[in-house]
């Protein structure tokens, strides 16, 4: 038999947002019913297979399938961090000043200091040191810090420095989620890795949901009962039906071997 008309519709309207209850109410179902309605529906034949194919469809309409998604959850899974930020050590301002003095960029950085430093009131300029030119000029805070600075005992200062996302690589635009601006600057959002390569690794079977115990022929795992058996002979021999090893039982000596 064809779908009814609710049904059909009850399908359309599953797959917008996959809320049974909210598909059968838009269907036209009563919504004090719609919750039994809406699982109801889902498992009736005709309309899981109505589902499926409107579900191929939208898959072929934009070019989606597992294959794909699987290579989505990869690229997110083992993106590297480090091509969308990194924490770089530099320099501090005194590590290769002249005497271990604060160093400049250059002279048009110093005479900024300056005439910023004259422009305060009498009582700012009291509460802070005028700009001195004694570290010279040159700095620059990607060089290696200098382990004999006394400032920042060689350590350095550490710098964020973002990347142009328009030129990231696929795995790096997975894992890119945007970027949020905060009081302390802007921060870099990423998707989560833990979670793609947890689906990665359920889509290709390392963690089965459900695990499975047959014995011979897929039917149910023989066991026998040992004690049961009176002599050590039986024993032995019921031990090897059973593939164990009787002298690890402690019985006849352990396997014989051959001359």
């Amino acid at each position: 038999m064809a779908l009814s008309d609710k049904q059909a519709r009850f399908a359309e309207e599953y797959i917008v947002d996959l809320n049974a209850t909210q598909a059968a109410i838009r269907s036209g179902y009563s919504e004090r019913t719609s919750g039994s309605q809406g699982q109801r529906l889902l498992t009736n034949p005709k309309v899981a297979a109505r589902i499926a194919e409107l579900q191929a469809e939208i898959s072929r309409e934009i070019k989606l399938d597992a294959v794909a998604i699987a290579q989505r959850w990869a690229d997110l899974a083992l993106a590297d961090p480090n091509e969308l930020t990194s924490l770089i050590v530099g320099s501090c301002r005194h590590c290769h000043g002249e005497n271990f003095q604060y160093q400049w960029i250059d002279e048009a950085e110093f005479l900024d200091a300056q005439e910023a430093y004259f422009a305060l009131s009498d009582d700012a300029r009291m509460a802070k040191r005028a700009p001195v030119m004694a570290g010279g000029y040159g700095y620059r805070w990607r060089r290696q810090p200098n382990p004999e600075c006394p400032r920042c005992d060689g350590f350095g200062q550490t710098r964020a420095a973002f990347k142009d996302t328009t030129k990231l690589s696929p795995a790096a635009q997975a894992l890119f989620a945007g970027v949020k601006e905060t009081q302390h600057g802007l921060e870099i959002k990423m998707n989560d890795q833990s979670k793609a390569l947890e689906l990665l690794a359920r889509h290709i079977g390392m963690f089965p949901s459900k695990v499975e115990h047959t014995g011979k022929g897929g039917g149910p795992i023989q066991t026998e009962d040992l004690t049961a058996v009176k002599t050590e002979e039986e024993l032995i021999e019921q031990a090897r039906k059973l593939g164990l090893d009787p002298g690890a039982l402690g019985l006849g000596g352990g396997e014989e071997t051959q001359e």
